[in-house]
């Protein structure tokens, strides 16, 4: 294993592993993807109802505890629905952006 990379991913869910495709896509590049946890040889780990079957399960879920966010006005969630949903809003954002145009960009501006 190399002692350096250009992009260090932590997370290797949906977004990790797409932002690890991308950026590995330019041979020039060099990417490391982290992951914890065990393998993921359950069925639940492999389809999209399956979140909500893993969801404050210690086998599945670190079941850290977040704190109420204010910003949405969702009665009865949890704060790992609440995390769920507001990260669906900003992985839509992505896609708006790039629909108009625009582009992400690393680094400071």
């Amino acid at each position: 294993m190399q002692e350096k990379y250009d992009y260090i991913i932590v997370g290797a869910g949906s977004a990790g592993c797409l932002l690890a495709n991308r950026l590995s896509a330019n041979p020039n590049n060099s990417v490391l993807l982290i992951e914890a946890g065990r393998k993921d040889n359950n069925l639940w780990l492999h389809v999209p109802v399956g979140y909500f079957k893993t969801m404050n399960n210690p086998k599945f879920d670190w079941m850290y505890q977040l704190e109420k966010d204010k910003g949405l006005i969702i009665e009865g969630l949890t704060g790992q629905e609440e995390k769920f949903l507001e990260d669906q809003a900003h992985l839509m954002d992505f896609f708006i952006f790039e629909e108009i145009g625009m582009t992400m960009t690393t680094g400071k501006s």
